[in-house]
């Protein structure tokens, strides 16, 4: 790695600072399951690998308040492998409890990896990766590369090699050859003021649920629907749509059952991915706004195909204006970091759903341990939010979508005040939006 790419991108710091600031955890989990035991040497061969990829960093802050932080080699994540004969029917308990074990993008381990047995006689593998060091694309860059038997990234240094002094004064040159880049974000900064006095204007009717002083931790109901890939491909096309498509539309129903729509539309977050093959940025992705009915695609897919083609298109034609302020992130003050998380999620002005296409995945991610998983599931979820935090943004939800081997995949991950707050209910509501749209499979 060279000096440069040891510093982290703007969109990582970015990342780190407003998550750290709005007192969020993001996290991507990953779960495989098997009808038999887990080889646990094979697994070990693929932790050691991961570890010496992209997983194999942590973040060390710079000595100054306002310098850009750095890339640094971690110690070894843990791997745990127990044998607790889980019921099928609590492996997202189970799988709550991984994402719930310790995890620090800077402290360390920014990842981790388990694994236990069913109660069936089968297996389940969970790796949770903090979002600060991999978004999507870079985990299943990471998986890839893990199952193949390489190391898929580039060594960091290791971390307290610089003094303070040292590190000061390096990030201090680093900081002036920023220079250009900080002040054209500090004129950008000015016209989007501008522009978000003016769009306050159009914020949601109502100001967020006032706090209740409930700190209690909620884990995040998930329900995911898993079927053929080729029955879900004929559905689509007999909605002339595609796989994506149809996903979008089981979401934005999905949306509209749990009250997540604003005078009869539906606004979908789409992550738009960025990233080349020899990116080593934790973070590479934009975020595509498409506002969409929230009804009316049980008969043809045609306008909301043409909505999201036209949105991505959108997104990486012309880039979300808060991008270009990414330079200013570690001057902003922690205690604004949060309504920065609001305003770039869209949660201040609108009741946002984020909808991640996964495409058609490599199958190489389905072999944790050395071969082919019956099951390979993929899910966004934040750590330790407080249920005042979610009433605050007005609840969440958010969709996985994809094809990973031969089974197409939705994971729902939601939390509505009033309409969804377990996870049968999120089953309920998520099997009546598929059925709405004739996409059947088996519910996980």
């Amino acid at each position: 790695m060279t000096g440069s790419e040891e510093y982290l991108s703007y969109a990582d710091q970015a990342m780190l600072l407003t998550l750290r600031g709005a007192a969020q955890e993001a996290v991507i989990q990953a779960l495989w399951f098997y009808g038999r035991p887990t080889d646990r040497a094979a697994l070990s061969r693929f932790h050691h690998r991961l570890e010496q990829g992209l997983f194999g960093r942590r973040i060390e802050r710079s000595p100054l308040p306002f310098g850009r932080h750095r890339w640094v080699a971690a110690a070894g994540a843990p791997l745990t492998v127990t044998e607790e004969g889980v019921p099928r029917a609590s492996l997202y308990e189970w799988a709550d409890r991984q994402v719930d074990l310790p995890l620090d993008p800077e402290a360390g381990p920014a990842w981790r990896l388990s694994a236990t047995s069913l109660a069936d006689g089968g297996s389940v593998v969970s790796l949770v990766v903090s979002h600060c060091i991999a978004d999507g694309a870079a985990v299943q860059q990471a998986l890839v590369a893990a199952a193949d038997d390489r190391a898929g990234g580039a060594p960091s240094p290791r971390p307290g090699l610089r003094t303070a002094s040292h590190g000061a004064t390096a990030d201090l040159r680093r900081l002036r050859s920023d220079l250009p880049e900080i002040g054209a974000a500090l004129r950008s900064g000015a016209r989007a003021l501008l522009r978000d006095r003016r769009a306050s204007r159009r914020r949601v009717a109502g100001s967020p649920p006032p706090p209740l002083g409930d700190a209690r931790v909620v884990h995040l109901p998930t329900v995911s629907l898993v079927g053929d890939a080729d029955d879900w491909t004929g559905r689509a096309q007999e909605l002339n749509g595609t796989l994506f498509a149809l996903a979008a539309a089981v979401a934005t129903r999905l949306a509209a059952a749990v009250g997540r729509e604003r005078d009869g539309a539906v606004m979908l977050l789409v992550p738009v991915s960025e990233r080349a093959d020899d990116d080593l940025s934790g973070n590479v992705v934009s975020l595509a706004h498409i506002r969409v009915p929230a009804r009316g695609w049980e008969e043809d897919l045609t306008p909301l195909r043409a909505a999201l083609r036209g949105g991505l298109a959108a997104a990486r034609r012309e880039p979300d204006p808060m991008t270009t302020l990414l330079p200013l992130i570690p001057f902003v003050p922690r205690r604004a970091m949060g309504r920065l998380v609001d305003q770039a999620l869209g949660y201040g002005s609108d009741l946002p759903v984020s909808v991640s296409n996964m495409g058609t995945l490599p199958t190489a991610v389905l072999r944790a341990d050395g071969t082919f998983a019956d099951l390979a599931l993929f899910r966004g979820v934040d750590r330790r939010v407080s249920a005042d935090s979610l009433r605050r943004r007005r609840g969440v939800l958010s969709v996985f979508a994809g094809v990973i081997g031969k089974q197409a995949v939705l994971t729902a991950t939601g939390w509505q005040p009033g309409a969804v707050t377990t996870s049968s209910e999120l089953r309920r509501e998520l099997v009546a939006a598929a059925t709405d749209l004739g996409v059947t499979g088996e519910v996980v």
